[in-house]
């Protein structure tokens, strides 16, 4: 492991740490699913699904009503606790598993799952390398002919504008790697805890993912949420 990787590990190991400490608040503004970013699997039923950073599980719940079993799977385990309580409370636990797992080393056999979807995680990652591998990890847990889909913050937001330009300034001091590396704040009783994302470009998740291997079948940007952010949208398949 080289001196960056070991770095942007370390970056992964704050975000997870900024999750577990904000997980309550955090949770409570992430109550509903994003249906429309749902809609894009088309029909699920009969299939089974991963869910890769989970959450509160907002939207393994939703993928549970549809399909056969989802496995919903988090690094934080406050965040996995919530998610199976949210699981116990929708009468959907028959369908629904829940674990606390690391993106960039699945823990799953190879071909595990017909779907696999990654909603507003991948932008957690430092590197193109770590985001390689962790794309890496879904292509592997992927059937033949199954369906990835990704969601990261897209770059050229205005209200992002001046996080893009401090971000880099901070690559003097080691705390970004890259262009498009930003940190977003979280305030929570009084005290601002500062989320590392690096920010997508179209362009840049479609070569992401095609250096994988999959088959980009759909990809757009799509205003997301109550605070209407902008979130790149891909939907691929493993061939």
């Amino acid at each position: 492991m080289d001196g960056v990787e070991k770095r942007a590990r370390e970056h992964v190991k704050r975000v997870v740490e900024t999750y577990e400490a904000i997980a309550e608040g955090f949770s409570s503004t992430r109550r509903s699913p994003w249906t429309d970013v749902l809609r894009l699997l088309s029909d699920v039923s009969g299939k089974s699904v991963l869910d890769v950073g989970c959450g509160n599980g907002r939207h393994t719940v939703e993928l549970a009503r549809r399909t056969s079993l989802v496995v919903g799977m988090d690094l934080s385990k406050r965040l996995v606790k919530m998610a199976e309580g949210r699981v116990r409370k929708s009468g959907l636990a028959h369908r629904a598993m829940l674990v606390v797992g690391d993106a960039l080393f699945l823990p799953f056999r190879r071909a595990s799952f017909d779907i696999v979807t990654c909603i507003a995680v991948l932008h957690h990652i430092p590197t193109e390398g770590l985001r390689r591998r962790a794309v890496s990890e879904m292509v592997r847990a992927l059937r033949s002919g199954g369906l990835c889909m990704i969601t990261t913050w897209y770059r050229w937001q205005k209200r992002l504008l001046l996080a893009l330009v401090k971000g880099m300034f901070m690559r003097l001091t080691r705390s970004t790697f890259e262009f498009g590396d930003v940190y977003v704040p979280w305030r929570s009783r009084d005290k601002v805890y500062k989320r590392f994302y690096h920010l997508f470009t179209l362009r840049e998740l479609r070569n992401l993912l095609s250096a994988e291997g999959l088959e980009i079948k759909e990809l757009r940007l799509m205003t997301i949420g109550r605070r209407k952010w902008m979130n790149v949208v891909a939907t691929a398949i493993k061939r």
